[in-house]
């Protein structure tokens, strides 16, 4: 995610919300039982994103943008769902803001509901492949999210320059170039 402060007080954010290929922590379904999750690459294909909210920890009194508003932006590419945010200048805005500046927060998350789904049980724990969401309400800030690859940061350029696909893709490649090379 980055973040910008112009002149004019507005916060800007933006990074990868979802990360297609990308394995979950290990998480616990309701039994208690282990599982990590994957999400397809086409996962997103045909939902309706105009009614998407940015919350902090998941939690809907606490709403920082939405695409409704016109304040969150959202864009699939080959890597996953990039947004850019403007954050509000509420305390919650605020503070916000200033704990992604100083890196206290830097994890995103997603509430959805699963449409298709398959699951590989030969591995351990078994790995589930969510192949189409049925519904994204929200993309979260939160401060351990269950993939560790996804990202935000605040802008230090102008976010809106990069929802240009093809800044986007060059910008994925790159970044896949370099995790790779850091793997």
């Amino acid at each position: 995610m980055q973040i910008e402060t112009r002149n004019d007080k507005t916060r800007e954010i933006s990074g990868y919300g979802i990360l297609f290929n990308d394995k979950s922590k290990i998480l616990r379904d309701r039994k208690g039982e282990e599982f990590i999750e994957v999400i397809h690459p086409e996962a997103l294909n045909n939902l309706d994103l105009g009614d998407v909210y940015l919350y902090y920890q998941h939690d809907p009194k606490q709403v920082l943008a939405s695409t409704e508003a016109g304040t969150l932006n959202l864009q699939i590419t080959q890597r996953g769902l990039y947004f850019t945010a403007n954050l509000p200048e509420t305390r919650l805005g605020q503070d916000t803001y200033e704990l992604l500046k100083r890196g206290d927060l830097k994890d995103m998350s997603f509430g959805f509901t699963v449409q298709k789904d398959s699951w590989d049980v030969t591995q351990n724990p078994p790995i589930r492949k969510v192949q189409q969401i049925g519904n994204l309400d929200e993309i979260s800030i939160v401060t351990r999210g269950a993939y560790k690859n996804t990202s935000i940061e605040v802008c230090r350029f102008k976010c809106h320059r990069q929802t240009n696909p093809l800044t986007l893709e060059a910008r994925s490649l790159l970044e896949s170039i370099q995790t790779n090379k850091e793997s």
